[in-house]
């Protein structure tokens, strides 16, 4: 779109208003007594199943219609989804987006898991809940009913940086009858569920398996757990929560309470530790277990939160948070005690301590203890135990057995349930934390039966894992040492080594110790060693053995040398070569001392070393000469050989090159040798045999150093000087992008060669050099193959693989068709351009609706108020070239009108074109209120000003129909912005673009001072982030919609404007 359209539409009044309407069932919050919330990953990224459970006071309103009765399927609730705040010590970063709405939700009623009496009342008993219908109501109060209902999330469209996303569910009031917050039916009733988005692998919260307690009895002890399982193994803490009524709101408390001391209790508002129960409150944050005694009869919010946890890089960091929030009621009960729970061991002796809720064992063996529910308020069996059975202990094999008959255990007791756990954990199972599953026991008072629910700890210690370190001390002498496999803590009194005497033999030195210093072997061979380790206790009293840590020891052979006779050729030296084995090197290596004559000579011709290559020159020709080798280990056990040389007649050998031996890859150079009939040859790279090569000259096309070696007929052989041959590599050719691009006609692509140290560049269009072209960009527009041959400093040079550039053709929008003056608010208009196959259409218009026809080549127009307006169409090709075409309207008695002017800023003498409709007869023409100094009715649509010494502010035109004006005028000094046309050398690329947009070329690879992003009607859509890539900036087109855009860049005084296209 041209600059003109985009100044028209940015300064029409295009006003679109949509209104959606939602509707769904209402919830009033006065009868929600509680609610939990779950969320588990679906499987598909981003995407989760969520559970909201909201428990009813059935003395309130119905939760969904049709109840009582029957439960409507279509019963739903809404839950909001927003960013979260990142608390203190989570190891998370600052939420960037903590506050921000991300929309909401939809959950629906589960009829299954749905109208059900939750207050745990003894078989006789009913509340007053009718289960929506599904019972007679009995009168205990209160009753109250759960409602489950599901549905997904998708966090998937969240930007990438917002990890903590809260779920809430918020609605008026909290019930009436809380006696713990001040006035509240005046709160807000908040939850929520925190979820770590960004956890990975994808992150699902705990399931709480026991049902909340609505009801506890004043002046008995209530012993309580969630029973929370966490599907993903993650560390749970737990911890009081406050009353919220919205966000980051906690409610206001009636004093003395508070989220940690919520209700009356006896000692309050003491905590415990350091008060002894039974007096004070007491969560234990690691396991759970909650223990209080409340006093009197209240209505209070119990709020527990349950944070997940993992450690990621050392650092403990959150993974979810969610939430029990419940109304807790207190009542005065019959005499009675609840249940006590005792333990005792497989053999049924009571533990100690007792009870014991702790317990260790090592991974692979087996741990069986029983637990007892005692109740000495009934005469015979009235107890019953169940635990949660946590998934990750059920599926690796424990088991949760009832010890009694359950025929006789109503009539012959005893009075107290028991069952045996017993489980084997495997290896997999071994942590440095234990697992937790719950017990509750309850008796069969009525109305309300006694009950305690505890939580029951197994650590499993992994068995030590370890390898021997053996330490080579020469000679036969190790040292042995250990280092564990696995992080335990180890019992040092526990450690041994036994070390094999002799190779096989089964038989062992025992070292009662943590490491071996020089343990001496007689003879070499394999001898077997092994190490026992335990960990301290728990579990008593030895922790966990492992006494099959094995490992073998290979005593090596002493040092031993071997050296051979050789011979030489007369005047020339000769290397001989000593191979040393066995024994202990210094490294890789040994030392060699090198004499001339017998085995007792003491005459030295190389000195200790450690080449084991020596030079000999023999000084008569035809006679041989002995000499001695001497080797030393590491250790200092020596070795020697005796040698002999062999002294014959020598010749001479060359090697020339016939051309440079510097050139660029793809090139060769010819070694020519000395040639004789009776010589073969042997030739060498970088010190190499060069494998099939026995020719007298070598054709040699790679780097390096090149020889010969020359055999007589005798066996003498002579090796050439050396040549080296350089061989340049070739420059990389590439262009961005490859293979193909298109283009419309009248547009550009930027071709792109690959960046390089002092390259220099040519192109080429169907073969042919296009001159002048020798930077590594170039702006293409014509049509054909495009290749670039970058050449190096050394000269060598390379073709890229050709792009073949399409120019598409563009459709031609034609002319708008339809009515334009005296035309009226109240009737319907048609405007059309002649319909062409192949094209997509869309219209905008300012100033009406456009009733039917948008995405066809005609379209029925409703004007909306008196005025001049525009219509505009777009048409765009299966190529996605484009056109466009304008028309302008009036409606009603024809006024003059200012639409646009370009440009909008401008200096002294500079031209000025004011765009509008019934501008015939101007008699004035003012910028910012000053005169200009010449202008020019070129239309009734258009007038041409110069501008005088003006200022800015507003154009206004006196006609004889009226004035017009407009505001947006900026006269510029001579310090305002200079050039509005594009800024020399600057192009962006790709047109169309998908998701990145890039900025070339930038002057000395500077930024510009501005980068915005506007639609067609002027509206800045985006303000991007620039990514300086060299002379280029890159920036994300992800979040824009398909359309036509401009982007404005500005770079100090200068501004510049260029239309894409995002696909």
């Amino acid at each position: 779109m041209t600059s003109a359209l985009k100044h028209l539409f940015r300064s029409c009044s295009l006003l679109i208003t949509l209104f959606f309407v939602l509707f769904s069932n209402t919830i009033n919050a006065s009868h929600i007594v509680g609610s939990d919330m779950r969320y588990i990953c679906s499987g598909t990224p981003g995407v989760y199943n969520v559970e909201f459970k909201l428990y009813r006071d059935c003395q309130g309103i119905q939760l969904c219609a049709n109840c009582p009765g029957s439960l409507s399927p279509s019963c739903a609730i809404t839950i909001n989804i927003a960013g979260a705040s990142s608390p203190a010590g989570s190891g998370m970063p600052t939420s960037p987006c903590a506050g921000t709405s991300f929309g909401t939700a939809n959950l629906t009623v589960v009829n299954s898991a749905s109208g059900f009496d939750v207050v745990q009342l003894c078989k006789t008993e009913k509340t007053i809940c009718s289960n929506c219908g599904t019972r007679t109501a009995g009168t205990f109060t209160p009753g109250i009913e759960v409602y489950t209902f599901t549905g997904q999330v998708n966090l998937s469209a969240l930007p990438a940086s917002c990890c903590l996303v809260s779920l809430n569910y918020s609605s008026c009031c909290r019930n009436a009858a809380i006696t713990t917050l001040v006035s509240p039916t005046a709160q807000n009733y908040y939850s929520e569920a925190i979820i770590n988005r960004c956890a990975t692998p994808c992150n699902s919260a705990p399931t709480f398996s026991n049902a909340p307690v609505i009801v506890a009895c004043a002046g008995q002890d209530f012993n309580y757990n969630l029973g929370a399982m966490d599907p993903d193994g993650d560390s749970l803490s737990y911890s009081f929560g406050e009353a919220m009524g919205g966000p980051n709101s906690p409610l206001p408390y009636v004093s003395p309470y508070s989220a940690t001391v919520p209700f009356p209790y006896l000692g309050a508002p003491l905590q415990s530790p350091p008060a002894i129960p039974p007096v004070g409150i007491s969560l234990d944050p690691v396991t759970g277990d909650l223990r209080v005694r409340p006093t009197g009869t209240f209505v209070a919010m119990l709020i527990i939160e349950v944070k997940q946890w993992k450690t990621i890089g050392g650092i403990p960091t959150i993974m979810g948070i969610t939430r029990r929030d419940i109304q807790f009621y207190t009542l005065y009960c019959p005499n009675n005690n609840p249940p006590v729970i005792r333990t005792y061991t497989e053999n049924a002796t009571l533990t100690s301590p007792q009870p014991n809720f702790s317990y260790a064992i090592c991974a692979g063996q087996q741990i069986c203890f029983m637990i007892g529910a005692w109740d000495n308020g009934a005469s015979t069996d009235s107890t019953d135990i169940t635990w949660n059975a946590p998934k990750n202990l059920v599926d690796n094999g424990a088991t949760f057995t009832k010890c009694y008959n359950p025929a006789t255990r109503g009539t012959e007791g005893p009075k107290q349930d028991s069952v045996r756990f017993c489980w084997t954990p495997p290896a997999s199972m071994a942590s440095n934390l234990p697992y937790y599953f719950v017990v509750k026991a309850s008796d069969r008072a009525c109305p309300i039966p006694g009950s305690v629910t505890r939580s029951f700890s197994v650590l499993v210690r992994k068995v030590p894992q370890a390898w021997i370190n053996k330490t080579n001390k020469y000679c036969g002498n190790y040292d042995f040492s250990y280092s564990l496999q696995n992080t335990v803590p180890i019992d040092n009194s526990y450690t041994k080594f036994l070390v094999e005497t002799a190779p096989h033999s089964g038989t062992y030195l025992t070292y009662n110790a943590s490491a071996v210093s020089n343990h001496h072997f007689d003879t070499s061979g394999w001898y077997r060693i092994q190490l026992n380790l335990t960990t301290v206790s728990p579990p008593t009293p030895n922790g966990c053995p492992n006494n099959s840590i094995l490992d073998s020891v290979l005593v090596a052979q002493p040092v031993s040398v071997s050296i051979r006779d050789t011979f030489n050729c007369t005047s020339n030296p000769v290397y001989v070569q000593a191979k040393g084995s066995w024994g202990t090197p210094y490294g890789l290596s040994y030392r060699y001392t090198f004499y001339s004559g017998d085995s007792n000579s003491t005459t030295t011709i190389r000195s200790f070393g450690v080449d084991s290559n020596c030079l000999i020159s023999p000084a008569t020709s035809g006679s041989s000469a002995s000499y001695k080798v001497v080797i030393r280990d590491l250790n200092g056990c020596q070795d020697s050989a005796m040698f002999k040389v062999y002294t014959k007649q020598s010749f001479t050998g060359s090697l020339m090159p016939l051309s440079a031996t510097t050139f660029c890859s793809g090139d060769s150079v010819k070694l020519q040798a000395s040639i004789d009939s009776s010589y073969t040859y042997i030739w060498f790279k970088n010190n190499e045999l060069i494998p099939n090569q026995n020719s007298n000259y070598l054709i040699a096309k790679n780097s390096g150093v090149y020889k010969v070696a020359i055999s007589d007929s005798s066996g003498c052989i002579v090796t050439t000087s050396s040549v080296i041959v350089t061989v340049n590599p070739l420059p990389i050719a590439s262009i961005t992008p490859a293979d193909s691009a298109s283009i419309c006609v009248g547009s550009s692509q930027l071709l792109t060669a690959n960046n390089g140290v002092n390259l220099s560049y040519e192109w080429y269009l169907n073969d042919t050099l296009i001159a002048g072209q020798i930077v590594r960009t170039l702006t293409a527009t014509a049509a054909g193959n495009y290749k670039v041959k970058t050449i190096n400093l050394r000269g060598c040079s390379a073709f890229s693989s050709p792009l073949h550039l399409f120019v598409n053709s563009n459709p031609i929008a034609g002319s708008i068709t339809g009515p334009t003056t005296g035309l009226s608010t109240a009737t319907s208009y048609t405007y059309s351009v002649a319909s062409q196959v192949g094209l997509s259409y869309y219209w905008l218009i300012s100033n009406g609706t456009i009733t039917s026809g948008q995405g066809t080549n005609s379209i029925s127009v409703q004007w909306t108020n008196p005025g001049t307006c525009m219509l505009l169409v777009g048409v765009k090709n299966s190529n996605n070239c484009a056109d466009s075409a304008t028309l302008l309207t009036s409606i009603g008695t024809p006024t003059p009108a200012i639409l646009y002017f370009v440009p909008d800023s401008a200096r002294t003498n500079d031209i000025v074109n004011i765009f509008g409709s019934n501008l015939t007869g101007a008699s004035s023409v003012k910028l910012g209120g000053v005169n200009v100094l010449s202008y020019t009715v070129v239309s009734s649509n258009q007038i041409s000003v110069v501008v005088g010494t003006g200022a800015s502010g507003i154009v206004e035109v006196e006609t004889p129909l009226g004035t017009a004006q407009k505001v947006g005028f900026t006269y510029l000094s001579s310090t305002g912005i200079g050039n509005i046309s594009n800024l020399p050398g600057l192009s962006v690329y790709p047109n169309p673009v998908h998701n990145e947009l890039v900025i070339c070329c930038l002057e000395n690879g500077t930024l510009p001072t501005n980068v915005s992003i506007t639609d067609m009607l002027g509206r800045v859509v985006a303000e991007p982030s620039k990514n300086l890539n060299g002379n280029s900036i890159e920036l994300s087109t992800q979040n824009l919609a398909p359309g036509t855009y401009i982007i404005c860049i500005q770079k100090g005084n200068d501004l510049s404007r260029m239309k894409f296209v995002k696909e």
